[in-house]
């Protein structure tokens, strides 16, 4: 790393760390039945990214993924925010996939950032052998490597076994998503409450509409498994040949952090000279930098630094 990769660096962390602006995105783009907005630096472009959101109602149009790829233009990367539709209603959709290799193949070569199962996403496109070689690096936060695995954690959760207000937070979202897609009497105060969820909601107003509304409807985890396993980047990542960097919240209940060590261990095993990296971090919050923390801050300069490369 240079001196001036560190100060890009630096500043890039800095911004991140100041209030989200609700100013709304510029550059907004939907070509040829694909939507994304596009982040375009004023200046000089150093490098292409797609960035992909998780599962959140507000899609691409979340605050925090907007105040990110704003960051990211400032910095001279160019961000393309596609919309994975399936994801923004809660749902799984083989679509969601075919979309996002179709605009990677119109952009590449390029790198990826993902967000929770949008970083897993990025990870099944990688694994394509059509795609494969026209990725440069993906930086996930919060990937899993198997929904079929984190479906059957979110199955044994019992309110009896919640004692901390991270592990209910967890639950009530999940359970938000199956209300929301089912139950249709509360839908638009349960789509108010989600848009809200992650940064202005409080964990008080979130208990009161679980305990009060949803803690004894039965909803059902059943889904396609078929479907769930092409969504997975589980037993495909021997093609993969990005630079992959996982970092990972070591406090995630929603996909734990053991996830992004078992897409560790298979990067490893499948290319054992490749130069992938893990970080298991307190610097992050699920899909959020969080202050800084000096003994971690260098790890996590590392595995951002493929953006200014």
């Amino acid at each position: 790393m240079n001196i001036h990769q560190f100060i890009s660096l630096t500043n890039f962390f800095l911004k991140n760390l100041k209030s989200l602006s609700s100013t709304p995105p510029k550059n907004l783009t939907e070509r040829d039945s694909l939507t994304y907005d596009e982040y375009i630096p004023r200046h000089k472009t150093i490098n292409t990214v797609i960035v992909l959101h998780g599962m959140t109602i507000n899609g691409r149009k979340d605050k925090r993924l907007i105040h990110f790829c704003r960051i990211l233009a400032s910095s001279g990367i160019y961000a393309i925010v596609p919309e994975i539709t399936g994801l923004s209603k809660g749902n799984f959709e083989k679509n969601d996939i075919i979309n996002l290799k179709n605009i990677i193949n119109k952009k590449q070569p390029i790198g990826l950032i993902g967000f929770s199962f949008g970083g897993s996403y990025g990870l099944v496109c990688a694994c394509d052998p059509e795609i494969a070689s026209k990725l440069r690096f993906i930086i996930t936060f919060g990937a899993y490597y198997s929904i079929s695995d984190i479906i059957c954690e979110w199955k044994k959760w019992s309110d009896k076994d919640i004692i901390t207000d991270i592990e209910i937070d967890s639950r009530i979202y999940v359970i938000l998503f199956l209300a929301y897609n089912n139950m249709l009497q509360e839908r638009e105060y349960i789509k108010s409450l989600l848009e809200r969820y992650c940064y202005d909601a409080t964990i008080e107003e979130k208990k009161k509409i679980y305990f009060e509304k949803l803690s004894d409807y039965n909803f059902k985890l059943d889904f396609d498994k078929s479907l769930l396993d092409y969504l997975s980047p589980s037993g495909k990542l021997h093609f993969c040949k990005a630079k992959v960097n996982l970092i990972h919240d070591n406090c995630d209940t929603l996909i734990p952090p053991n996830q992004s060590k078992l897409i560790y261990n298979d990067l490893k095993k499948y290319s054992p000279s490749a130069q992938h990296n893990l970080l298991l971090t307190s610097l992050i919050s699920h899909v959020s930098i969080n202050k800084i923390n000096f003994h971690e801050i260098f790890q996590l300069y590392k595995l951002i630094q493929p953006l200014f490369s």
